[in-house]
């Protein structure tokens, strides 16, 4: 077992004979006494380890295995310099701010290992640079160009996950590379790569809001990229991409380094039971939502549509074979707003017609196209126009379908 982290100390708070169930740690002072309180099974699976007001430096969490969780959860004004759990399962950190002050030897500032198991981060602000979430819009190239491409959170083993945290001018801003990853509520804001990324099966990518693309390289970022594994050992499976907003640009509309991105980018297939739905895409690249050669999946109740709030031939939902020959079947698209629809496969006999509607004239069928608020009008023939039984069994927001006599089409149910 180790445990390495910038000096804090520990004090162990016991409730009678019971065993401890928080122990609260100043910065500024040893570790021992929390190494020791592990060993002796003082701390162990299930209880809370508090870091106080301070900072603690880097973060090394390593040969921990806990059932149920062991709990790190940072008190207000607790910071770390970045955080590094290796060979370690069952551990939860969460309420941290997380940020360098120098320069550090890993791909991302949060980063749990290969080896690792159940491991959750929660509720981290997690920054390349102490002043990002002020001034990220004010930086110049230069500026973004020192920071190397620095991720922000890099999950790399099996069930784990980051959620409800915020991730601030980074590169690739939240990478999963293990099974069953879970990438939920989080609010991405700059980013210099592709904004979230989840490369194996059975993975979750929901609720998670993205905005301010920044260009500084001609790498053609994605709100969301996957790919099936390269070494030909089979298809992605599992997938699930539900309720998230894509938003290239918030800032400025002059912005010298406001990017031109990609929604949701599936280019490398071949793909099983991928489920793509509910997602607001707004983006200024052809491909809002793009998937090839998938099999079995669904593409439903997505809005995918230019910022500018007029009427274009792109962004666009595609579906086709994969660049490697594999062909796309028995997919489900249904009750979908784009600017265009780029279908070069053939769909099953039973595909619902008519419930995939191209969006010429935004203005007739959105409260505020031009504000960025895609409900529907209530007077629009597009509520109550998808087919029931075909889409989720709540919107974007999270309100019931169907409201009315059917779902309505685009990611959002009008009440």
């Amino acid at each position: 077992m180790t445990l390495r982290w910038a000096i804090f100390a520990v004090t162990i708070c016991l409730f009678g004979a019971a065993k401890a169930a928080e122990f609260r740690q100043e910065a500024g002072r040893g570790w021992q006494a929390l190494e020791a309180a592990i060993a002796s099974g003082q701390v162990g699976a299930g209880d809370t380890v508090v870091l106080e007001r301070g900072s603690h430096g880097v973060l090394v969490l390593e040969g921990l295995h806990f059932d149920p969780a062991l709990t790190f959860r940072g008190a207000a004004g607790a910071h770390v310099q970045a955080v590094l759990v290796q060979d370690a399962s069952g551990l939860v950190i969460r309420d941290l701010a997380v940020w360098p002050t120098a320069d550090i030897a890993q791909k991302a500032v949060v980063l749990s290992r290969p080896n690792t198991n159940s491991i959750v981060f929660e509720g981290l602000d997690v920054r390349s640079r102490e002043d990002a979430a002020r001034n990220y819009l004010d930086w110049s190239l230069s500026e973004w160009l020192s920071l190397k491409g620095i991720g922000g959170v890099r999950i790399e083993g099996a069930n784990s996950g980051v959620f409800d945290s915020q991730i601030t001018a980074t590169g690739f801003a939240i990478t999963a590379l293990g099974p069953a990853a879970r990438i939920e509520g989080n609010h991405v804001r700059g980013f210099t790569g592709d904004a979230m990324r989840a490369l194996a099966d059975d993975s979750v990518v929901s609720g998670n809001t993205v905005q301010d693309c920044i260009k500084v390289d001609d790498n053609h970022d994605d709100g969301f990229q996957a790919w099936a594994p390269r070494d030909g050992s089979g298809p992605l499976r599992g997938l699930r991409i539900e309720g998230n907003r894509i938003l290239e640009w918030r800032g400025p509309k002059a912005h010298p380094l406001r990017c031109r991105l990609q929604g949701i980018g599936l280019f490398d297939g071949p793909y099983e039971n991928l489920t793509i739905a509910n997602n607001l895409v707004e983006v200024t690249g052809y491909h809002g939502i793009s998937l090839y050669g998938a099999s079995t999946s669904r593409i439903v109740n997505n809005t995918v549509v230019h910022p500018d709030g007029q009427a274009k031939d792109y962004p666009w939902i595609m579906l086709q074979d994969a660049k490697g020959g594999q062909l796309a079947w028995q997919n489900l698209l249904a009750n979908n707003l784009a600017a265009r629809f780029s279908i070069r496969t053939k769909l099953p006999p039973d595909q619902p017609k008519g419930t995939n509607v191209t969006v010429s004239d935004p203005a007739a069928i959105f409260r505020d196209a031009a504000g960025g608020d895609y409900r529907l009008l209530p007077s629009s023939d597009l509520t109550s126009a998808g087919v029931k039984g075909r889409g989720p069994a709540q919107d974007i927001d999270g309100t019931r379908r169907p409201q009315g006599a059917g779902i309505d089409l685009g990611a959002f149910e009008t009440r």
